[in-house]
């Protein structure tokens, strides 16, 4: 089984056979665990990497920009590292 399925090649003729989306619908078939990978690559191929990655965050301004009248608020979810 391999760790990065969703970048290996399809076996055989299967590679030539389906595109990105094929690929992601037989990887959740198979290994939903990384249905998230293949998307992310989905999403690159066809929009650009504009639209998977988060952008740059400068505290030092969004600092600037508070006051007593409008606090900064910090919304944390379970499993997200609040210092990146």
């Amino acid at each position: 089984m391999s760790a990065t399925p969703e970048s290996d090649a399809l076996p055989g003729e299967w590679e030539q056979k389906c595109n990105l989306l094929r690929k992601m619908i037989l990887l959740k078939a198979i290994r939903p665990d990384r249905v998230l990978f293949s998307a992310s690559a989905f999403i690159i191929d066809k929009i650009g990497d504009y639209f998977v990655n988060p952008p740059p965050v400068a505290y030092d301004k969004i600092y600037e920009d508070s006051n007593k009248i409008n606090p900064i608020i910090f919304i944390l979810a379970p499993g997200v590292d609040p210092y990146t």
